[in-house]
C-alpha cells in the first residue's frame, strides 16, 4: 500500500514538471515578481510578452535593457540561483530595544516599567542566540518636535560576568535609569542597547561571583521562554514589568490603533458573525 504522503509528493512533482514544460509560456513578464510596468513596457517593445520568451531571450540584450537586473531575472528563470541564501544566521554583535512612548510620562516608576520590559525583550533574543551579555545601555529622550525643555541622558554599566538572565539586567538598567532620571521633564522615549555581546560558554567568572547562582539564572529563564513561548508572550515576566491588565495600556506603551487585529492568535480578536 502507498502512503498517501508519498502520492501527494507524486502529484506535486507532475504538477511541477507540468509548469515548467507549459505554464510558463501562459505567464506575463509582469507576473514574474520583480519586473515594473515600466520594465513591462521596454519588454513589450522588443516583442517579449510572456515569462517564456524572456526565459528565452538573449542574456546581454535583456542585460542592456533592463540593466543587471533583468539579466538574473532570465538565469533565475532559467533555474539558475542569482541569490545566495543565508542559511545561518549570525549572531548579533549588539541589541538595541527602544519605542516612543504613547503619551508623554513624566514619573520614574513609569520609565522603570516600560525600561523593564524592554530589557525582558532584549533578554529573549539574547538567549535566542545563546549569548550573554557584558555591558548595558540605558537611554531618556524628550520629544525634539515640541516646543519646550529638551534632555537627552545615556549611561552604561558594565557586568562583571556576562549574564543573559532578565532579572540581573532590569536590576542593572534600573541603577542606570535612576542616575540619568531629572524631575519635571515630559519624556517622549527611552531604550536599553546590549552591546559586549558573547557566546554563554566564553563566561568567566570572578573569584568572588556564586556560580551556582549564575546556573539556576539561566534554569529560571529557561523556565521561563518555554512557558512563554507555549501560553504566549507575558504569561510569565518580572515583577518590574507591571501588572496593568490588558484593557489598561500604561502611559508607556506605544499607541498601535491602526494594528491588524490577532485574528488566529487571540480569543479576544476572533471575527464575530451575527
Amino acid at each position: 500500500m502507498v502512503s498517501p504522503l508519498v502520492r501527494q509528493g507524486e502529484r506535486q512533482a507532475a504538477l511541477n514538471r507540468c509548469d515548467k514544460r507549459w505554464g510558463a509560456q501562459y505567464v506575463r513578464p509582469c507576473n514574474t515578481g520583480r519586473s515594473s510596468a515600466r520594465s513591462a513596457a521596454k519588454l513589450n517593445h522588443v516583442g517579449v510578452r510572456t515569462a517564456k520568451q524572456l526565459r528565452d531571450a538573449n542574456l546581454d540584450e535583456m542585460q542592456k535593457l533592463l540593466t543587471i537586473v533583468g539579466r538574473r531575472i532570465v538565469l533565475e528563470l532559467r533555474g539558475e540561483s542569482c541569490l545566495a541564501l543565508k542559511m545561518i544566521q549570525e549572531d548579533r554583535k549588539q541589541i538595541v530595544c527602544s519605542k516612543s512612548f504613547g503619551r508623554p510620562v513624566y514619573t520614574l516608576a513609569d520609565l522603570q516599567e516600560a525600561v523593564a520590559n524592554y530589557v525582558t525583550r532584549a533578554c529573549e533574543k539574547l538567549r535566542r542566540q545563546d549569548g550573554i551579555c557584558h555591558t548595558i545601555s540605558v537611554f531618556v529622550q524628550t520629544n525634539r518636535f515640541k516646543d519646550g525643555p529638551q534632555y537627552y541622558n545615556s549611561g552604561m554599566i558594565k557586568m562583571d560576568a556576562g549574564t543573559s538572565s532578565t532579572v540581573r539586567l532590569s536590576a542593572a538598567a534600573n541603577r542606570v535609569l535612576e542616575q540619568i532620571f531629572c524631575e519635571g521633564i515630559e519624556y517622549k522615549k527611552a531604550g536599553v542597547i546590549f552591546s559586549d555581546i558573547r557566546p554563554s560558554a566564553s563566561v568567566q567568572f570572578s573569584l568572588f561571583d556564586d556560580q551556582g547562582q549564575h546556573s539556576q539564572d539561566a534554569k529560571v529563564m529557561k523556565v521561563m521562554d518555554a512557558i512563554n513561548a507555549r501560553m504566549g508572550r507575558n504569561t510569565l515576566k518580572i515583577g518590574a514589568c507591571g501588572n496593568t491588565s490588558p484593557s489598561e495600556a500604561p502611559a508607556w506603551e506605544m499607541q498601535a490603533k491602526m494594528r491588524t487585529p490577532c485574528y488566529t492568535t487571540r480569543w479576544a480578536d476572533l471575527l464575530k458573525v451575527k
